[in-house]
């Protein structure tokens, strides 16, 4: 989950694609000077704590309190929104294992529901089905009895 910590890969590829990201937005935003740096805009200790939780970087408002990085608020959170996004590109490619479980165990509940009502529906339908058979035999006045044989 958003608490969970990361695994040393995921880590890693959160770094990469952060200073991936860092290297562009200067390239992008600040061509040609020499004085705004990548780690001005996005210094590696604010890259290590998004390291340790990259699932909590769900929106550029952590950005306010809980991550304090100034470049991530200012402009409408234009870098945060990036930054988030960047975030997001590497967890596709690294599955929280337990919220996977989590969410099958989910769609394994609501299946079993499913069966369950299902199965209800159909004992329901085959009652209805019985009874009518039944008042049909009994409505039934040729004033004969009818015997085994």
């Amino acid at each position: 989950g958003r608490g969970s910590k990361p695994t040393e890969e995921l880590t890693a590829a959160i770094v990469t694609g952060l200073r991936a990201w860092r290297q562009e937005a200067v390239e992008r935003d600040f061509p040609q000077q020499l004085i705004i740096t990548g780690k001005a805009i996005l210094p590696n200790k604010i890259i290590e704590k998004i390291a340790e939780r990259p699932r909590a970087v769900t929106t550029p408002h952590i950005f306010f309190s809980i991550i304090e990085w100034k470049w991530g608020t200012h402009e409408d959170c234009r870098y945060g929104n990036e930054v988030v996004a960047a975030v997001k590109a590497v967890l596709k490619d690294h599955p929280d294992e337990e919220e996977e479980k989590r969410e099958a165990a989910r769609r394994e509940k609501v299946f079993d529901q499913l069966l369950a009502l299902a199965n209800k529906q159909r004992r329901e339908k085959l009652r209805a089905v019985f009874q009518d058979c039944w008042d049909a035999v009994a409505a039934v006045t040729t004033g004969n009895m009818v015997s085994r044989g």
